[in-house]
């Protein structure tokens, strides 16, 4: 019986084999970056865990023996989910990992828009002093209404943390109640009404065929004349050349991304070339605590196939590990 990791951040596996080779699992690791390397590497194992290895129906095709697929992390975009189902092979994430780290940076990229603290930082790096800019552009954050598009478990955590800030505050999800958003301190509002009404829009959502390149041209432009965005999510919610153009015209203040598209930046990309562009590399997730509870919930779900036990957080609506006798 064997369990691939098909692509890490780790220095090493030791946690997880911990946890599975006393179970009789052999754990090996691979870094696979691409469809052939996926098939050759994961051709005779049993148990899949990755990150971001593009788990693609050509790939999910050649697992014969994958019983169960799990993810570290929430979004599960690098895996085809429907030639999982049709393979009768179990998806499963970690849903409520990483809130607070996530909910913190977002506000992090928030604060350092507002405060301009990122070319504050290169003024003084600079060898000058004073205020980066105009003292006009600089406002406290109660005076600046937010956008939430998305509002699950970050979304929400993000408005808890903003009410302390006394900004007005607009949420557009169209799988959350009116109530829902209301009781965590909101207005419930559509796609392009927020747009139009907020002063930063930050992105909280998943993303799949009705959000991927939902913020492109047509989309920023109907943000308000000298607004913020800010995205922790996904990537591939923004249309970065359309981003690009609208910070270079000056429609956009500014942006500050944890994720972006392509991913890693190329080298001298437009997008990290722009100075009203805060990027980090996406670390978002990230505190020692979190990656901690990540590898054992993702390496848990293996066990619990092996053991026989309930798997939990399925994704993909097989409810029980593949049956390959």
């Amino acid at each position: 019986m064997k369990a691939i990791i098909t692509d890490h951040g780790w220095g090493n596996i030791d946690p997880e084999r911990a946890i599975l080779e006393p179970i009789g699992a052999e754990v090996v690791e691979a870094q696979c970056r691409d469809e052939d390397q996926l098939i050759e590497a994961c051709r005779d194992v049993d148990y899949v865990i990755t990150t971001y290895a593009p788990l693609s129906a050509k790939v999910i095709s050649t697992l014969q023996r994958c019983r169960v697929i799990s993810r570290y992390g929430i979004g599960v975009d690098n895996i085809d989910l429907k030639a999982a189902r049709e393979a009768g092979i179990p998806v499963c994430n970690v849903p409520d990992y990483c809130i607070d780290e996530v909910a913190d940076h977002a506000l992090a990229l928030l604060l350092a828009l507002t405060r301009k603290v990122v070319s504050g930082n290169q003024v003084v790096r600079d060898g000058k002093w004073g205020p980066p800019g105009t003292k006009g552009d600089v406002k406290v954050l109660r005076e600046h209404s937010v956008g939430l598009i998305g509002f699950g478990r970050i979304g929400t955590a993000v408005a808890a943390r903003l009410q302390a800030f006394k900004c007005p505050l607009f949420v557009h999800d169209p799988f959350v109640s009116d109530e829902v958003i209301e009781a965590g301190g909101a207005q419930s509002v559509s796609f392009d009404e927020l747009l139009e009404q907020s002063d930063i829009v930050s992105l909280h959502c998943p993303s799949d065929d009705t959000t991927r390149g939902m913020m492109d041209a047509d989309s920023l432009g109907k943000m308000r004349q000298g607004a913020l965005l800010v995205n922790v999510s996904r990537g591939d919610l923004i249309v970065t050349e359309d981003l690009v153009g609208k910070l270079e015209q000056g429609h956009l203040n500014g942006a500050a991304v944890d994720v972006t598209s392509p991913e890693p930046l190329p080298a001298g990309h437009p997008l990290s070339r722009l100075e009203n562009m805060v990027i980090t590399s996406h670390y978002a997730a990230f505190s020692v605590t979190a990656i901690e509870e990540l590898r054992r919930r993702a390496t848990g779900a293996i066990a619990n196939a092996i053991c026989g036990e309930p798997l939990k957080s399925i994704v993909n609506g097989v409810e029980s590990p593949r049956d390959i006798t």
